[in-house]
Formats: structure tokens, sequence, C-alpha cells
């Protein structure tokens, strides 16, 4: 009886340390990445994103993508990160320049705001420059710490 408690506890025991060990690499908050974060920039124009943009990621995004800020989706693997500048005046403004910087308890996010020069011709209607970027999953809040203005002379093929 004994030996086969003994069996029954290191076979519990190898099963959780192969378990656990399946974990590694994902973000699941224990041991969040630290420092910069890689990203992939999804185009609104894309077949991915077209493929996404269905249910709940439809909702999410059709709700947060006007409203300045930092806003985050997980499905499957991955995490969606939408940064928002919010509404401006005409066309010409895009994001650009895109940081994210893994913390403790939060992904802060610096972005680059190209503002059109004061010359320029820009369609003249609402825009609401925005970008959506995909990480591995990571069930941290993201910040929007700063959203820097540049003009278009700063900017170089823009």
């Amino acid at each position: 009886m004994l030996i086969r408690l003994s069996r029954l506890v290191l076979v519990c025991f190898m099963a959780f340390a192969l378990l656990g060990c399946n974990q590694q690499g994902k973000n699941t908050g224990q041991n969040p990445q630290l420092g910069q974060l890689s990203y992939d920039i999804i185009e609104l124009s894309s077949p991915e994103f077209e493929k996404l943009c269905t249910g709940e990621f439809n909702n999410w995004y059709s709700k947060n993508y006007k409203i300045k800020g930092a806003y985050s989706f997980s499905q499957g693997n991955y995490t969606y990160l939408l940064v928002c500048a919010g509404e401006k005046p005409t066309g010409g403004y895009f994001l650009k320049d895109l940081v994210l910087l893994g913390k403790e308890k939060e992904i802060s996010v610096k972005v680059k705001l190209r503002v059109p020069a004061k010359d320029e011709f820009v369609i003249q209607a609402l825009s609401y420059p925005h970008l959506l970027a995909k990480i591995t999953q990571d069930s941290r809040k993201p910040v929007l710490e700063r959203i820097e203005e540049i003009e278009k002379t700063e900017v170089s093929n823009s």
C-alpha cells in the first residue's frame, strides 16, 4: 500500500512539473516580460484585420478607436493593443514609432503623432488616428504615457 501511494505521489509530482514547464514562454501574468516589448502592427486594410473584426473584437474596436488612450483585448495567444490619439480636425494625422515598455503591473505606451504642416493640403474631415499592435498574450493594462506631436518636416519619408 505504501509503495502504491509513493508511486501515486511521484506520478502526480511529475505531471505537475511537466504541465508547469509547458507554460514557459507564455506571459500568464506571473512573470511578465519587463523592458521593451516586441510587437507586430496590424494594418487596418489587411486581411488579418478583416478576419479579426468580428464578434467581441469588433465591438471592442468600434467602442474605442475614436477615444484617446490605450486599450487591450486578448484573444487566443495574443493581446491586441489599440493606441488612439482621439479626434483631430482634419486628415493628415497618423501615429508612428510605437514604443511598448513592460513594467511590473502595466504596459507603458509611447507613440509619435505626425501632425500636418500648416500649408499642407489635407482632407477637411474629422479623423481618428490610431494603430493596432499585436503582442504575445499579456494581462497587464496598457497606459498611454505620451503622444509626442511631430510636424511633417520632422518626419522622413512621409
